[in-house]
């Protein structure tokens, strides 16, 4: 009986080891699973977690200045009248208008901050043009004037200024401002009438007039930055104070960054320009014109 009793006590202590091993191998196998599992799961959370794209350029606050010189390769479009002389039609191309162009300059200056955006821009241009005369009539004489031409050479002083308030839309590396402003244009126009008919007989006159005025505007100012080295600009203003009496213009240019000083840009610009003054001699003074052309430019920023 004794014997029974020790080999059951023996067969007892066995089955406890056994079921203790049994549960240390489970144990061992359950940690190297976790152990496994653990890095795969890291792994995919760091996949899954993958860097964040990299914030976009966001414009430097506090105030920036930027003086530019540029260059502006327009042509020339329109009308233009003096007196009582017929209204002659103007089309120059750049290479005319470079042909006969005597003097000009062409400069602006910005300042702005996150908030605010003063600028201003001048214009003077000393060219000369050919032109005919547009006049109508089908009557018997009608050949008599068709040897009607005439000579034109203008200095056009064009100066803008304009102040803005940036509107708080788009992603922060745009800055748009909505501006007004005011642009001042002096024209002075000397026309000098030939004409020969074909009978041989020829007339010629000379006349001159210079005349000034000022528009109210209103319109945009957009920079976009695509990184800290490439940018866009653009700008758009309109004005007007009678519907004989219009100014419109628009640019957009896409410039590089060089230093934090210094900057070019390439685009494209068009002015135009609609004005009408009559006098109490009956005469008048007329303009209607479009230049527009592709412009270089150079700036300092500080």
């Amino acid at each position: 009986m004794s014997t029974d009793m020790a080999s059951s006590t023996s067969n007892n202590a066995s089955g406890e080891k056994r079921k203790l091993a049994t549960k240390k191998i489970a144990t061992a196998v359950l940690c190297s699973g976790l152990c496994v599992a653990g890095p795969v799961w890291a792994a995919d959370l760091a996949v899954s977690q993958s860097e964040p794209p990299p914030p976009p350029i966001v414009p430097q606050l506090g105030w920036q200045f930027q003086a530019t010189a540029y260059g502006w390769a327009s042509a020339l479009k329109g009308d233009a009248g003096v007196g009582r002389l017929p209204t002659a039609s103007l089309d120059a191309s750049f290479g005319d208008i470079l042909k006969n162009l005597k003097g000009a300059f062409m400069g602006a200056f910005i300042a702005r901050n996150d908030t605010f955006i003063f600028g201003a821009d001048l214009i003077w241009t000393r060219i000369g043009v050919d032109g005919r005369f547009k006049v109508g009539g089908n009557g018997p004489f009608a050949a008599l004037r068709s040897g009607t031409s005439v000579s034109f050479q203008q200095d056009q002083t064009i100066a803008t200024a304009f102040a803005g308030y940036r509107i708080p839309i788009g992603p922060p590396n745009l800055s748009l401002y909505g501006t007004v402003g005011v642009r001042y244009q002096n024209i002075n126009v000397e026309l000098d009438l030939s004409h020969t008919t074909v009978l041989g007989t020829g007339l010629r006159r000379s006349t001159s007039d210079s005349t000034g005025w000022a528009d109210p505007l209103i319109g945009f100012a957009a920079t976009y930055h695509f990184n800290d080295k490439w940018y866009l600009n653009a700008l758009g203003d309109f004005g007007a104070t009678s519907s004989s009496n219009i100014t419109a213009q628009g640019l957009v240019s896409v410039g590089y960054n060089w230093t934090q000083s210094f900057s070019t840009a390439l685009g494209f610009r068009a002015l135009y320009t609609d004005y009408e003054n009559g006098n109490d001699r009956g005469g008048s003074f007329r303009y209607k014109s479009t230049l527009y052309g592709p412009f270089v430019s150079m700036s300092y920023n500080f």
